[in-house]
């Protein structure tokens, strides 16, 4: 709403116009893992970061760890529309158990606090099946 009063009498007039601030989607700008090649019963921590054009935005961080791993939520830290987050999984056996190695897509997606707008970015990883040990 603008008003404008004139000095010499007082008289004012306002005038009011609607706008609409649409969302913008988070924008992923950094994935990786510590390791792209494990062996089962290992490790892998991944990490990124994102920009948000809404800096005000709060956002979670799921992580699909692939072939049928549990998802997990990530660490997030985040501030004035930029963040990190990061997340550690052990796979405890390849998929499929008969074959030397396997391929995993992980995902990660990053979802922010109006009306679950999300983006996801992948990257992939291999766990070597070890030999059994007595």
């Amino acid at each position: 709403t603008a008003t404008v009063t004139d000095d010499d009498g007082g008289v004012s007039i306002s005038s009011t116009v609607n706008i609409t601030v649409r969302n913008v989607i988070p924008i992923i700008t950094g994935l990786s893992v510590d390791s792209a090649v494990i062996n089962e019963n290992g490790s892998v921590t991944i990490s990124g970061s994102f920009t948000d054009e809404g800096t005000q935005d709060t956002h979670s961080v799921m992580i699909d760890w692939g072939n049928g791993e549990v998802s997990s939520a990530a660490l997030v830290v985040q501030g004035n529309g930029i963040g990190t987050f990061s997340a550690t999984h052990q796979y405890r056996d390849d998929y499929p158990a008969s074959t030397s190695s396997d391929a995993y897509t992980i995902t990660a997606t990053v979802r922010d606090d109006d009306f679950g707008v999300s983006v996801s970015s992948m990257l992939g990883i291999i766990v070597n099946n070890l030999a059994p040990s007595h």
